[in-house]
């Protein structure tokens, strides 16, 4: 290391250390190296690939390594609205209010981890519908007639709205609804975060009110054998795949079924679990006659796809 390079790095960890607030900190660790990030006085630019923010979004920079893959990725690039950051990848468009929907924009549009392929036309149940991003990427599909969308937060459920109502062509695919699907029907007051609204929960939080969080908020839960089988028996002669990301309520919906088969025309189930050993899901499943792949990040969180 020559001398200039070593001066840069010393003058980069005072800056992190004498830091005021998060975002100053956070740019003074990617600059760590090499200046990464120029902050300007209403602006910031991504040196690595020419771009300009205004400073508003600077809370894009807790996914930097995400949002440069974002903007690398082919017919796909950042908008600045006079009230939105859109997103726009392969003639759909996304609202960008959080840095953990990069995250999820990079996991679903990308990664594909939802990329389930039927030799037929299905529905999708999507329960945990968060701001839309996983009912679009189907509603885009040819082979994917309808989806039925569930969302208990408020909050996160209207920020689902705008992003549907961005790409209006398709938007009638998707049937969305302002409640949560579980073991019984009830309204209950939980946390909510604004910043992290992939991790609001009906299950983990109830006991913790305000801790750690932005507010909280009253939510609407319903049991999830009704609703599913509701929705199946209308369209009795179509398939469903069903696609659970509830943090946690995935074994509370499988309970809700008791004893009782799951409606013969789900071929599919795509599962993120949490917190809980997924054993229960998965012997359910195999008792329904569905083949089962598991797979866990963590003893708190895996993924479950199961075909029948």
């Amino acid at each position: 290391m020559n001398l200039s390079n070593f001066l840069y790095r010393q003058k980069q960890k005072i800056k992190y250390h004498l830091a005021k607030d998060e975002i100053s900190q956070l740019v003074a660790e990617i600059n760590r190296f090499e200046e990464l990030i120029l902050l300007g006085e209403n602006r910031f630019k991504l040196k690595s690939v020419n771009i300009e923010f205004p400073n508003k979004y600077l809370f894009l920079l807790r996914r930097y390594n995400d949002l440069v893959f974002l903007i690398w990725q082919r017919n796909s690039y950042f908008e600045v609205r006079e009230t939105d950051l859109i997103y726009n990848t392969n003639n759909l468009k996304l609202s960008v209010k959080t840095a953990e929907e990069l995250f999820i924009i990079k996991e679903v549009y990308f990664n594909q981890i939802y990329n389930i392929k039927l030799s037929k036309h299905f529905n999708l149940i999507d329960v945990g519908m968060n701001v839309g991003f996983t009912s679009l990427y189907f509603a885009h599909r040819d082979d994917v007639r309808k989806i039925y969308s569930y969302e208990p937060f408020g909050t996160t459920f209207q920020d689902a709205q705008r992003n549907f109502e961005l790409n209006q062509s398709i938007q009638s695919k998707i049937q969305s609804q302002n409640i949560g699907l579980g073991l019984e029907n009830e309204e209950i007051q939980v946390n909510y975060s604004k910043d992290l609204k992939g991790k609001n929960t009906s299950k983990f939080n109830r006991d913790n009110l305000n801790k750690n969080f932005d507010s909280f908020t009253t939510i609407k839960i319903v049991n999830g054998r009704d609703e599913i089988e509701k929705i199946t028996s209308s369209k009795s002669h179509e398939n469903f795949v069903v696609k659970l990301d509830c943090e946690g309520a995935e074994f509370d919906i499988f309970r809700s079924f008791g004893e009782n088969r799951f409606p013969d025309n789900i071929d599919a189930f795509m599962i993120e679990w949490h917190k809980n050993e997924p054993d229960a899901l998965i012997e359910k499943l195999l008792n329904d006659n569905f083949k089962v792949h598991c797979t866990s990040e963590s003893k708190d969180i895996g993924f479950i796809l199961a075909i029948r």
